[in-house]
């Protein structure tokens, strides 16, 4: 993530009192910055001359179809996701252009409101809230997307979960979400894979509503709400809920009477905000045990969310007698607070976030009983940009990937600096590449500077446009390049292959058969590996319950549906005969099938990144895995030909594609950002490496010949390098769950 986190859990969650209908609650709310070390949100020190936004402005105000928002996370100045709730079901919003547009994404049909996100990137986000499967049976509900939104996967709620009320994610696996329980207690539930599977924690006694979570590391963690004996609660773990120490009950200071949120940059500086007076609104820490009040300015009785830009510099919002919104600032790290001007006809906001000191958003209510989104800047002028564009190769045949860059600068330092506005930041946001009416990529500026691969460009020389959207700071400008287009050389090796959302949903392209597939249908747990048979009139897909489901002429010899694992399936190989395959789990147990050897594990040893994929020999004499970390480990006949287990990646490593055995064996390993590593006899073809990823890669598949080998995105792209061919993809048809394997009919 490239900015400051949103507040999670800072916003007064409704209660659902009888009928689904929500009665309205004071709320505290205890917030500060989450951030998680790498692909969370890093805490910076305050720039010179850095301050909270000082002028706010009515960016979206709804007269229908939101009732109300209740949670917002920006993880970039042009991306946010804000969740809440119309009449009859929760509703998502989200925006790429920095709030230019707000457009609603679609939500699984039973959730009736959503109530926290927390997102480690752009795409990749968890929303939480409350679902209602049968009439006045009220659930929690956790989504997850890896596609901006563009699909949100209803995920399984653990055994006695009511609504949950916030979430929190320390990194791209680990997450936990908090909320009620039975009847006067609390739940906490936990996640190790990017919220697909969670699992209930033990919560403590003394706690009868948990409303807020903030996770600043993978194992220390703040979680707040209500006391059993009346009051606010507030509870820490440091060691992820899970070891002896599990949660532990705090003390809060007398006169506090509900925390909702949660937010901290480490145990040695926390913000606590919300209803406690004009003494007790605000309470900050500097060892996460002693919590110190401090005042808020006349007028505001409630604060419902919070977030802080840096170690220094916080925006809260709330309301003023339950009607009229407030916002406060602070560059003083929550010890003194300002009042800020709310617009006319704002209602009472929920919560608020922000990407830069000058790029904020709160959201709640308008005075119309309708949602609204506010934007906060510091006021001045936008500075004017120049956008180059290159895009490699020039000329390229139909179908084959394409790399796009852009560079945005500041068009007039100069004037800039006259103006007294010298520029010490690089343009930030994202840049979309368009060739006539076809949609290419977007790509997100790092330094000013961002890159995006497609194979989307229409046959012909076309002149593509750069458009980047401007920031908070910097104003929007185009670029243009020249890109050639010509039709493919005839002949090579007839090839296909099959992409394969979570839903199991089978997509078939080139000489690839579709037998079948589980799409539509209900599963216990989400698909995660596809394998397709030796003559490839057959395929197995496999869940992350390791449920096992065959089709065409592949046999079924077994599954582990049913019983319980310790960490999810992960993968799955079959052997050269097609009698026999093996299931790969997340702690690298293997499970043998049919005339599949068992040829050993890495059960029970202690793994420094979780294994994500499998791969066979070609005899069926040995199997390698791989970890996140790039790390691999050979069994059998696998020899070992490299890895990148203790080299620092760009992203994790999420598949693995081999052949051979032995001497003669190959490898290659793909990240998440398209970045291909090659081993052993592997040949290198090139890859997305160090391009901007709008959706995350999540899968390799080589060609017949080992020639080439294709690149599957969430979102159904594929790019294919070497001898691979292109014979379409699912982008841009509307998939219902994203993309999560590929396999050729190699």
């Amino acid at each position: 993530m490239t900015g400051p986190a949103e507040s999670v859990g800072g916003v007064s969650r409704p209660e659902l009192g009888r009928g689904g209908r929500k009665r309205g609650r004071s709320a505290l709310v205890l917030v500060a910055l989450v951030l998680a070390a790498a692909l969370g949100i890093v805490a910076t020190a305050t720039s010179a001359g850095a301050t909270p936004p000082t002028s706010w402005s009515v960016q979206k105000s709804y007269t229908s179809g939101v009732e109300s928002l209740w949670a917002v996370n920006c993880p970039s100045t042009q991306v946010c996701y804000a969740g809440g709730e119309n009449l009859t079901a929760g509703i998502i919003v989200g925006t790429t252009d920095g709030g230019t547009t707000w457009t609603t994404q679609t939500v699984p049909d039973a959730t009736t409101i959503i109530q926290g996100i927390s997102c480690w990137s752009t795409t990749d986000c968890v929303a939480v809230g409350t679902q209602e499967p049968s009439f006045d049976h009220f659930i929690g509900a956790i989504l997850t997307t890896v596609d901006g939104g563009t699909s949100w996967v209803e995920q399984a709620v653990p055994a006695n979960d009511y609504p949950f009320k916030a979430v929190s994610c320390a990194s791209d696996l680990d997450c936990i979400a908090v909320g009620m329980g039975p009847t006067g207690s609390a739940s906490i539930a936990a996640s190790t894979n990017s919220g697909v599977t969670w699992t209930n924690q033990t919560v403590p006694a003394s706690a009868s509503l948990l409303l807020g979570i903030s996770c600043f590391t993978t194992s220390d963690c703040v979680a707040v709400g209500q006391s059993a004996s009346g009051g606010a609660g507030l509870f820490i773990t440091t060691d992820a809920g899970v070891g002896t120490s599990g949660w532990t009950s705090e003390t809060v200071p007398a006169g506090t009477s509900e925390l909702t949120g949660a937010s901290c940059f480490s145990s040695a500086n926390c913000v606590v905000v919300g209803q406690g007076g004009l003494t007790n609104s605000v309470l900050t820490s500097s060892d996460g045990i002693t919590w110190t009040p401090q005042s808020i300015p006349i007028g505001v009785n409630t604060l419902n969310g919070v977030t802080c830009i840096t170690d220094s510099d916080c925006v809260a919002v709330g309301n003023v007698n339950g009607e009229t919104g407030a916002i406060l600032t602070t560059s003083t790290g929550g010890t003194s607070w300002s009042s800020q001007t709310v617009p006319s006809a704002t209602g009472s906001l929920w919560a608020t976030a922000c990407a830069s000191d000058s790029a904020c958003w709160a959201v709640g209510g308008n005075q119309s009983a309708d949602g609204i989104i506010l934007a906060g800047v510091t006021g001045a002028p936008l500075l004017p940009t120049r956008t180059t564009a290159t895009v490699s190769p020039a000329t390229t045949p139909q179908g084959s990937a394409v790399t796009y860059q852009a560079t945005v600068a500041d068009a007039e330092p100069i004037s800039a600096a006259r103006s007294g506005r010298i520029t010490v930041v690089d343009p930030s946001g994202a840049v979309t590449f368009t060739a006539g009416g076809t949609a290419l990529c977007t790509a997100l500026l790092t330094g000013g500077t961002g890159s995006c691969s497609s194979t989307a460009a229409p046959l012909g020389t076309d002149t593509v446009t750069a458009t980047y959207g401007g920031d908070a700071i910097f104003a929007g400008s185009t670029g243009t390049a020249t890109l050639t287009v010509v039709a493919p050389t005839p002949g090579g090796t007839e090839q296909g292959y099959w992409e394969m959302g979570s839903d199991g949903g089978l997509f078939a392209f080139g000489n690839a058969p579709f037998y079948g597939s589980t799409g539509g249908t209900h599963l216990n747990a989400p698909m995660v590996a596809l394998a397709p048979t030796a003559d490839h009139h057959g395929y197995w897909m496999v869940g992350a319950d390791g449920g096992v489901f065959a089709f065409g002429n592949a046999p079924f010899l077994g599954s582990l549906g049913g019983i319980t694992l310790n960490k999810p399936i992960v993968g799955m190989v079959p052997t050269p005969t097609d009698q026999g395959y093996w299931l790969v789990a997340a702690d690298g147990g293997v499970f043998s099938f049919g005339d599949a050897p068992y040829l050993g594990s890495l059960a029970n040893l202690t793994l420094n990144a979780p294994i994500v994929g499998v791969a066979a020999t070609s005899d069926g004499h040995g199997y390698w895995m791989v970890g996140a970390d790039g790390g691999i480990f050979a069994f059998g006949d696998a020899s070992y030909q490299g890895s990148m287990g203790g080299h620092v990646l760009n992203a994790p490593v999420v598949g693995i594609d081999a052949f051979g055995s032995g001497n003669s064996a190959g490898y290659w390993l793909v990240g998440s950002d398209g970045g291909v590593f090659a081993f052993g006899h592997a040949g290198s073809f090139g890859s997305l490496g160090g391009t901007t990823q709008v959706s995350p890669v999540v899968d390799l598949g080589a060609t017949p010949d080992r020639g080439g080998y294709l690149l599957a995105d969430a979102d159904g792209s594929i790019s294919p390098f070497g001898d691979a061919v292109l014979y379409g993809s699912m982008f841009s048809k509307g998939l219902i769950a994203p993309i999560v394997a590929i396999a050729t009919t190699s």
